[in-house]
């Protein structure tokens, strides 16, 4: 028993000596990337859209701090109601906020471009009964612009598809975004 006990002091006194071993510089250097990424994350909480905002589940506190930076126009109040945030976020909870803007952003920035390119194909290989379904999904798309794309895009000049799809995508692409930010 006695050598386990002088086992796991000596440890500890090494754990201590590596410790010392970190250089002040470093530990400024790990201060001041600590508080850029307060400062990032405060920003960010701050100029989330509304819709954004209200999906969050932060504490209480944070989010009444957050909400008075948010209504704060003034470039020297906003830095100071800013700092705020910050000492908010340093009292805990920074890390689930992060995650929750990070799940927020994520998903929109991939779903965007896999379901415009699934849209894609569809048009270009099954045609009109594609253009259906598009249009009974997403009801403001103009079917008549879109049935003259998908004709273009269909025709077998090499140099003039190319370009009918390409409009048909960018199209696509326009009616998608009003959708997601509907």
């Amino acid at each position: 028993m006695r050598r386990l006990a002088a086992f796991l002091a000596d440890q500890e006194k090494r754990a201590l000596d590596d410790r010392e071993l970190i250089s002040r510089s470093d530990l400024r250097k790990e201060r001041k990337e600590s508080e850029n990424a307060f400062a990032e994350l405060a920003l960010a909480l701050c100029d989330c859209s509304d819709r954004q905002f209200k999906r969050l589940e932060l504490p209480e506190a944070l989010r009444n701090v957050v909400v008075e930076a948010r209504n704060i126009e003034s470039p020297p109040a906003r830095d100071r109601a800013l700092r705020l945030v910050r000492r908010e976020l340093r009292n805990g909870g920074s890390e689930e906020a992060r995650r929750q803007l990070d799940d927020l952003n994520k998903p929109k920035a991939k779903s965007a471009p896999q379901i415009l390119d699934v849209w894609l194909e569809r048009f270009v290989t099954q045609g009109e009964p594609a253009l259906n379904e598009f249009i009974e999904k997403y009801p403001g798309a103009d079917r008549q612009q879109l049935r003259g794309l998908l004709r273009n895009a269909q025709k077998p000049d090499n140099a003039n598809q190319k370009r009918a799809i390409k409009a048909l995508s960018s199209q696509i692409e326009i009616l998608l975004r009003e959708h997601l930010e509907a």
